[in-house]
């Protein structure tokens, strides 16, 4: 009885370093900020990549802006995804263009952005979508007209709870 009594404990002992270990062990995140705070952070595996998706504002049309993570502190552009192609879309001469089905990609971009500052609308429906395709609207989490502010970090996984 004694020895079953001290094997459970030495169990759960075992169970709760782990469990911390577990906790404070980073991991890559992207963080969205407002007002100097955090409002929302999601982990993202390394060499993921995630798509912000927005209404055009000119042809009212869907936009998809498709990055990955460069590192551990910035993004990287890689594609964007348009269906529609005409006044105030992409026109310079960068990447590779092509159409493929009812969608204008321009891939090859690889621009470099340490973060992605964006103004909020109503309207433009923007959201964050991740690999496990969760999606992040952004007017759940900030008013209309914020400033937001994404950026790549680490951070402790317990942090992602809070």
């Amino acid at each position: 009885m004694r020895a079953s009594v001290t094997l459970a404990l030495f169990g759960l002992l075992i169970l709760s370093v782990a469990a911390t270990v577990f906790s404070l062990w980073p991991v890559q995140v992207v963080q969205l900020e407002s007002d100097g705070q955090v409002v929302h952070r999601f982990s993202l595996p390394d060499g993921s990549e995630f798509h912000l998706d927005y209404q055009h504002s000119v042809v009212r049309s869907p936009v998809r802006e498709v990055f990955v993570l460069a590192g551990s502190d910035s993004f990287l552009l890689v594609r964007t995804e348009h269906s529609a192609f005409g006044a105030g879309l992409p026109t310079e001469n960068f990447g590779e263009f092509r159409q493929d089905g009812d969608r204008y990609i321009i891939g090859g971009i690889n621009r470099l952005l340490p973060e992605i500052p964006l103004r909020v609308s109503v309207g433009s429906e923007q959201t964050l979508t991740v690999p496990d395709r969760s999606t992040t609207v952004l007017l759940d989490f900030v008013e209309a007209g914020s400033l937001v502010i994404i950026t790549a970090r680490k951070a402790m996984r317990w942090r992602l709870f809070f």
